[in-house]
């Protein structure tokens, strides 16, 4: 989501020859997709996705109606009119030959994918940093969504690995 990408230098990252290395290491192709979802983008977002190195590509993925600042470095898809149709970017994402999406982003972005049935994995991190939050403004993990008991996304550990002091946790969704 726009905040995230906004707060976080993922970009910046992405450039490092490191990353390059590590995706060569795995055999990953050496270029790269990097897909922002805002229904409200901004000169913020659009300024923090124009630190792509040549090799990436950078998305934008809004509604039909709204307002996107120029930059010739970033391409724009647009999924759904007001609001953006996860689904339909989700077919696009399939058309485009994206079939391996990382979604990185709040609660209401992972709601957003989630309310859809669109997620078949998840990763949890578990990290001892508290930053503790003001008076009724606590986020769960999902926000913008609350699922009836018998539609409660159900899914089953499939892997865990430590490093230092933080606990990595893998799910694959339950049919």
């Amino acid at each position: 989501g726009k905040n995230t990408a906004v707060a976080f230098p993922i970009l910046k990252n992405l450039a490092k020859s490191d990353f390059k290395k590590f995706r060569k290491q795995f055999k990953k192709s050496a270029s790269f997709v990097y897909v922002v979802v805002s229904g409200h983008p901004d000169d913020k977002l659009i300024d923090a996705l124009s630190d792509a190195p040549s090799w990436c590509r950078v998305i934008l993925a809004t509604g039909k109606n709204a307002k996107v600042p120029f930059s010739k470095n970033v391409e724009v898809v647009r999924a759904g009119e007001k609001e953006i149709d996860f689904k339909k970017l989700s077919s696009w994402f399939y058309k485009n030959k994206l079939n391996h999406v990382l979604v990185e982003g709040g609660p209401h972005l992972l709601g957003s994918f989630l309310k859809e049935g669109l997620i078949d994995e998840l990763f949890t991190t578990i990290a001892p940093k508290i930053w503790g939050n003001e008076n009724g403004r606590a986020l769960t993990m999902i926000e913008g969504a609350l699922f009836k008991p018998q539609d409660v996304k159900k899914f089953k550990l499939v892997s865990i690995k430590k490093a230092g002091d933080e606990v990595y946790l893998r799910y694959n969704r339950k049919s």
